[in-house]
């Protein structure tokens, strides 16, 4: 299968008949990024619920990357939303890892997230050596600033975190979909894996910005670019 971005709301890609794949890779957005504040907890669970329930992997796992929100000396833990709507769709957390961009003290926003991993039903991970630890330290990415678009994409994780969690839990040649593809960190990781990537984009500046992004990495062969616009 060749890789496809489209730019769309997800849940019309993942509603698409022709769409298949075997793992879900993603960053669920921020509040803000659905129009809403974090206090407003109860239309974004809506939302979560309503995109995760058309999930349908062939391999029957889901990782889920969200960093908890920091504003006015509150911490909104939407690890624990994701966790609870997951749940309730009938989807058991099977890993909790934890992603620290840095040591450093951070006032305004944290400085790790949390990689949730759930599963439905039967499923084989690889039990990769790079998947080990439950904490990785992995900074962010060097110039993938230039990529960001308003505030789409600060939470993009960089492709070395998201190859641990491919190469665990899908095999050469399988597809793996992200409903929330953003600048295309799963893309990235997908690929230089040397899995296929589905998914969609809403914003039409960020989809631009993710195809620039991965037409340019050089280790990824073109004979796996098949993008649709």
């Amino acid at each position: 299968m060749s890789s496809q971005i489209f730019n769309e709301d997800c849940r019309v890609t993942l509603k698409r008949e022709e769409v298949t794949y075997d793992y879900v890779l993603t960053s669920p957005p921020d509040f803000m990024e659905v129009g809403l504040t974090a206090r407003e907890q109860a239309p974004y669970v809506e939302f979560l619920t309503e995109v995760f329930s058309l999930f349908r992997p062939r391999n029957n796992v889901v990782s889920l990357l969200m960093t908890d929100k920091k504003k006015d000396s509150i911490i909104y833990t939407k690890h624990i939303l994701n966790i609870e709507v997951m749940r309730k769709l009938g989807w058991e957390l099977i890993s909790e890892k934890i992603w620290c961009r840095s040591l450093s003290a951070n006032l305004y926003e944290s400085t790790f997230s949390f990689v949730l991993t759930f599963s439905k039903g039967p499923y084989k991970q690889n039990r990769h050596p790079e998947f080990g630890p439950d904490v990785f330290h992995i900074k962010r990415e060097e110039g993938v600033r230039k990529y960001q678009h308003r505030h789409i994409g600060l939470n993009s994780f960089p492709a070395e975190l998201g190859k641990k969690f491919v190469l665990n839990y899908s095999q050469e040649g399988n597809t793996v979909m992200d409903p929330f593809m953003g600048i295309g960190g799963t893309a990235l990781s997908a690929l230089q894996c040397g899995r296929s990537v589905v998914g969609s984009e809403l914003d039409s500046e960020t989809h631009r910005l993710c195809l620039e992004r991965v037409s340019e990495e050089e280790s990824i062969q073109e004979s796996v670019l098949g993008f649709i616009v």
